[in-house]
């Protein structure tokens, strides 16, 4: 997976080391004259930056910093980090993780230069944000039911749970606080997928939330 940062100076790819066992997230500057840079930590064999569809490496809006996950250790479950651009400054962002748990899904915030992540434990999701830097995590919700949280691009998440028994659709800030119901879900119904239009303003959810059995689209104002 080969990636251009937006200023169009450095491109990142993963390199599979067979010798180490390992997969390895490096950059290089486009106009050449550098040798290439490894930017994860250490891996212990069999370690690797991950690729996986929710957990590929995302790059910061400037450019300055690439948010990843990996398995860094020995306990073959991945964690989230990030590191500036020219290797400096690794920073974990997640918090110390219960036994069989890992994150599942992140994204960057732009608005709020924010991280969000999901984490998956073994009786429930709890989603989270926190600064690049690792400093205030902030717990959003420890129901959540996707391992799939959307940004609005203006400091606002977009996230499934059940919440108060309530299954449904729900909308925060993404430094926390309150909680708007976007959809309330029926116990016999389901939502298939959801996707925000380019605005941010509004969601598209798929499911047969009007009709049993019945899969259909259907839009709200966020």
């Amino acid at each position: 997976m080969l990636r251009i940062t937006p200023d169009s100076n450095n491109v990142l790819y993963l390199v599979n080391d067979y010798t180490a066992d390992t997969v390895d997230l490096y950059v290089a500057p486009i106009a050449g004259g550098t040798d290439p840079k490894k930017l994860n930590g250490m891996l212990s064999s069999g370690g690797e930056v991950d690729s996986y569809t929710l957990r590929q490496y995302l790059i910061s809006s400037d450019s300055s910093y690439v948010v990843y996950s990996a398995i860094e250790s020995t306990t073959s479950f991945s964690e989230l980090y990030a590191v500036n651009i020219d290797g400096t400054e690794e920073q974990k962002l997640n918090d110390i993780l219960p036994s069989l748990s890992e994150v599942v899904s992140f994204n960057i915030d732009e608005f709020s230069d924010k991280v969000v992540y999901t984490q998956q434990n073994l009786e429930n999701m709890e989603m989270y944000s926190v600064n690049r830097d690792g400093t205030r995590r902030v717990l959003l919700s420890n129901t959540s039911s996707r391992d799939r949280a959307l940004l609005t691009g203006d400091g606002r998440v977009v996230f499934q749970a059940d919440i108060n028994g309530t299954d449904g659709i729900f909308v925060m800030s993404v430094t926390g606080g309150e909680i708007s119901t976007v959809l309330a879900i029926l116990s016999d119904r389901k939502v298939y997928g959801f996707e925000l239009s380019p605005t941010g303003k509004t969601i598209f959810v798929r499911g047969d939330i009007r009709q049993y059995g019945i899969i259909e689209v259907f839009q709200y104002d966020i």
